[in-house]
């Protein structure tokens, strides 16, 4: 295409032999994903550029516009006092359980070298589900999801947020905890939506309580090596406000075992930790909060160190130098004066809490890979969303590194000698 335009490199192509033009798509690929190993590289050499690194793994799926089941990986580290987080790998796997993805994860792990270690309807069923929405039943859990929607708003967008401090992150989930629980005991907030769902049948003619129907629900093939641990979502029927009462009590039960399995004690640890070590925390300074992460990273913090540590950071603020995050009191912790204190901070810093960039490589993909290009295979759509991603380190590239490592794989391909003279 450049050389329709380009009077230097169109006569160049016309000079070239047919057979060795270099422009098919094989060779497009493999140059792209040399350029894509350059980018690597690039972010492997960032992450041993500093002894004792630390290094956190982000992954997750989503389906590309060919329907391929696809997981993005990426890297998050600090080099040079920044918190970086890279997008390393797209997988493509068919297999979506978790010791399956983990081994492809795994494999990410071999070209940067790390140690896994560290890481921390038809018309009549269309008409039945008709009827079932002009139900009291189904009204009042539409009412109730939107109260609880309005509730768990708060703490998504405030998890979501980049900036967000761990001890912020820990007020956010105890409080939906502490929230779920006040409406499950709390009869008042039953009534309120109650009384709106009634409001809403008047408005809309809806006079029936619930259609259950008999047909058995069957279980998806994916889940058929699964264990049922909840009858929720099971048809039972309506026929009081009691038997609603029933339903948003299984539902709040269900979001609080959620939430406490998704956020244990024991994975509070870190986000306690790092809470400990920020000044403006109402435990800064709390010794034994920081011991089980210490532990964990195998970090030995003397009594003495972590005492002058708060010390300081307390002149510090004194002073009137604030501490929104605890990249800012890593800054404040020089390595040659507080060496163990530095290396629990730089392995709390690498901690991911949200998962926004990994979201945002999603963008990238459904931006590479659109509807005309749905024939794309997987290593193409790996190079170029990487090379797009991350395009910081792309405008870094040398070409000529690119051209040198493409000259050095062999070819077997018989170039017939051109009359006229041509060069690369």
């Amino acid at each position: 295409m450049i050389s329709y335009y380009d009077p230097e490199i169109k006569p160049r192509l016309d000079d070239m032999p047919g057979n060795g033009k270099l422009t098919s798509p094989d060779i497009q690929n493999e140059i792209l994903q040399i350029a894509a190993s350059l980018l690597i590289r690039k972010i492997k050499t960032e992450l041993h550029d500093e002894t004792d690194s630390f290094y956190a793994m982000l992954a997750d799926e989503c389906k590309d516009v060919s329907k391929r089941e696809l997981v993005a990986v990426c890297i998050r580290y600090m080099h040079k006092g920044m918190i970086k987080e890279r997008a390393v790998d797209f997988l493509e796997t068919g297999d979506m359980h978790a010791n399956a993805i983990s081994v492809k994860i795994l494999h990410v792990l071999e070209p940067l070298q790390l140690d896994p270690k560290l890481a921390p309807a038809t018309p009549k069923s269309k008409l039945t589900l008709l009827q079932q929405m002009q139900t009291k039943k189904f009204v009042f859990i539409l009412v109730m999801f939107n109260r609880l929607f309005e509730m768990s708003d708060y703490a998504t967008k405030g998890l979501q947020c980049s900036t967000i401090s761990v001890s912020d992150c820990i007020d956010l989930i105890e409080g939906l905890k502490e929230n779920y629980n006040t409406l499950r005991k709390t009869e008042s907030d039953f009534i309120k939506l109650v009384t709106l769902t009634d409001d809403l049948m008047k408005k809309h003619d809806i006079i029936n309580w619930d259609v259950t129907g008999s047909r058995k629900r069957r279980l998806p093939g994916k889940f058929g090596d699964s264990q049922i641990e909840s009858t929720l979502g099971k048809a039972s029927p309506v026929k009081d406000n009691s038997n609603l009462k029933n339903i948003m009590n299984n539902v709040l039960d269900r979001q609080i075992m959620e939430l406490d399995t998704r956020f244990k004690a024991d994975t509070y640890v870190f986000m306690k930790a790092a809470a400990a070590l920020l000044p403006r925390s109402s435990t800064f300074g709390n010794n034994e909060l920081i011991q089980p992460a210490s532990t964990h990273f195998s970090i030995c913090v003397e009594d003495a160190e972590h005492e002058v540590f708060v010390q300081q950071l307390k002149r510090k603020v004194t002073a009137g130098i604030t501490f929104p995050s605890l990249v800012e009191v890593l800054d404040s912790c020089p390595t040659d004066i507080f060496p163990q204190m530095n290396r629990l901070l730089r392995a709390l810093v690498t901690l991911p809490i949200t998962s926004w960039t990994v979201e945002r490589v999603f963008s990238t993909v459904s931006r590479v890979k659109t509807g005309m290009r749905a024939s794309m295979n997987t290593d193409r759509l790996n190079s170029l969303s990487l090379l797009s991603f991350e395009r910081e380190l792309t405008e870094s590239l040398d070409y000529k590194d690119i051209i040198s490592v493409f000259n050095t794989k062999p070819r077997r391909l018989l170039l017939y000698p051109s009359k006229k003279k041509w060069s690369l």
